[in-house]
């Protein structure tokens, strides 16, 4: 089946998650797949993408978020309903796999899009410091084995 080799990651990782016997029939594929990826009417619905929306492999926090704040529901003005905002930051950190990220997201408490953006553009700033710190330390100095 050629199938599984035009899917994206996301796509992949539940298509794996089906039973072996179910992905070699195109029946049971295509009924799984509309229930997890498709509204009522059959059409993929933005709604369903936002909320099943996970970071990708080796994704920064910040395509992440670029990448998420792309599938929001029209219905949800999260650039200016406070209550939308906060729902759009407790999901978005709630799929953070990075515990101590999404830790330092909540502490510092975004009011708006705009700062949500700043604060994770500055967090990976600061990660991609001690990244590079570390690295340092880890070098051999000079004259030393």
């Amino acid at each position: 089946m050629r199938f599984p080799k035009i899917l994206t990651w996301r796509a992949w990782k539940w298509f794996k998650s089906l039973a072996p016997s179910s992905r070699h029939d195109w029946k049971s594929v295509q009924a799984a797949f509309k229930e997890e990826f498709c509204d009522k009417q059959g059409e993929v619905s933005r709604v369903a993408l936002y909320y099943k929306a996970d970071p990708y492999s080796g994704e920064t926090v910040q395509e992440f978020l670029w990448r998420f704040d792309a599938l929001v529901p029209k219905e949800m003005d999260v650039y200016r309903n406070a209550s939308h905002f906060r729902n759009h930051l407790d999901l978005f950190i709630s799929k953070l796999t990075d515990r101590n990220t999404s830790g330092r997201l909540y502490d510092k408490e975004p009011m708006d899009m705009k700062e949500l953006n700043e604060i994770v553009r500055e967090l990976e700033r600061s990660e991609r410091l001690r990244t590079e710190v570390s690295k340092m330390a880890d070098r051999p100095k000079d004259g030393v084995k």
